[in-house]
């Protein structure tokens, strides 16, 4: 059941990368490269998770700044990378959650209809496992309405 999870995944999260890999084939191929390259060190290095942490040793948990987020370069790495990451932590916390909690497991297997927003804002990967558990655990599908 994993595998085909995750196969549908990056099925799913191609559609993303191909409209990211669009907007840089736009762009001369030195610059693309130069993009990807300085994307990976962004992503690995996280910068802004330095700049951001505040002088009285609180963080203000700014992993990346609007302008990272709006480089096609980390948008490579961050959908190619990110996706299985909140994929499989939301998935497994909604299955968690229905296994400890009568509640939780009435409002995410037993309703009718569930509204949910990611707040991130982003791909939305938590909305993709979030409508694949309800897929696969529940006896009938709730409509659900989802915003990012």
């Amino acid at each position: 059941a994993g595998l085909r999870l995750l196969a549908g995944l990056v099925a799913r999260t191609k559609v993303v990368l191909a409209l990211n890999a669009r907007a840089l084939a736009r762009l001369p191929a030195d610059q693309a490269s130069k993009l990807l390259d300085e994307g990976r060190r962004i992503y690995g290095e996280k910068p802004s998770l330095r700049k951001f942490a505040a002088s009285d040793g609180q963080n203000k948990n700014v992993t990346w700044s609007d302008d990272e987020y709006g480089h096609l370069g980390l948008q490579a790495q961050y959908l190619k990378l990110k996706s299985f990451q909140r994929f499989t932590e939301t998935y497994n916390l909604c299955a968690r959650a229905c296994a400890a909690d009568g509640y939780a497991r009435r409002v995410l297997l037993e309703s009718p209809a569930l509204r949910v927003a990611s707040l991130g804002g982003g791909p939305a990967f938590e909305l993709d496992a979030l409508r694949e558990f309800c897929h696969a655990a529940c006896p009938t599908r709730p409509k659900l309405a989802m915003y990012s």
